[in-house]
């Protein structure tokens, strides 16, 4: 995805309010809002900065395998939210629409992160199978900007889950062999759903400052 498509969204967006999007706070709930909790509800598991998925482990992992557990999970998420839009309720949602531009580009810029930490060893699979999962959630949004099909928009992403679905379950069984325990893997993994969330969530509340500024600038 072309990350320039965002910057122009958020420029324009900002140009609109006419000032600082930190002032108003959101004042209804949008269809987006409604269905990005219930596919990625904050779970208080960890402290790390969602922006930051490399560093210190936190579930006592092997900090590298865990940097790129934690982006397959986050890859896994995001084929399964994105999956809950209504594409025909877009076209009344402008936050929900706007969302739906920046959030593969939310876990580009995730994936970009990660792979500034050098791959272990033993990971190549899995992890390719994850970038495949990746390519084809960008594919989707793409094609849906197209075509504005809802069948076809899932059957993509139904396959991009399943990727990463595989590249999870591969990299936990790699991560069992290395000695981590179940209980650590399970918190790596809600720690890394937390992460997406709220990379998600502080994203759509900037977007809903922002029109709640514009709104009141044109009253």
């Amino acid at each position: 995805m072309k990350k320039i498509l965002i910057m122009i969204v958020l420029i324009l967006a900002l140009t609109a309010c006419g000032g600082s999007p930190g002032v108003a706070e959101p004042t209804a709930a949008t269809a987006f809002q409604q269905q990005l909790p219930a596919a990625a509800a904050p779970v208080e598991v960890s402290d790390e900065p969602a922006s930051t998925p490399a560093g210190d482990s936190t579930s006592g992992l092997p900090a590298d395998l865990e940097t790129y557990y934690k982006t397959m999970v986050f890859i896994e998420g995001t084929a399964q939210l994105m999956k809950k839009f209504d594409i025909a309720a877009l076209s009344q949602d402008n936050t929900g629409l706007l969302a739906l531009i920046a959030i593969p580009g939310i876990m580009d810029d995730r994936v970009i992160i990660t792979e500034e930490t050098p791959l272990p060893a033993g990971l190549d699979s899995a992890w390719s199978k994850a970038l495949e999962a990746r390519d084809g959630i960008l594919e989707a949004y793409e094609a849906l900007l197209t075509t504005w099909l809802q069948e076809d928009y899932i059957k993509q992403l139904d396959i991009s889950e399943s990727l990463a679905s595989q590249a999870v379950a591969d990299t936990e069984l790699i991560l069992a062999s290395a000695g981590s325990s179940e209980d650590s893997i399970a918190l790596s993994n809600r720690a890394a759903l937390t992460e997406m969330g709220e990379a998600y969530q502080t994203y759509v509340s900037m977007i809903l400052v922002i029109e709640s500024e514009r709104d009141k600038n044109t009253e």
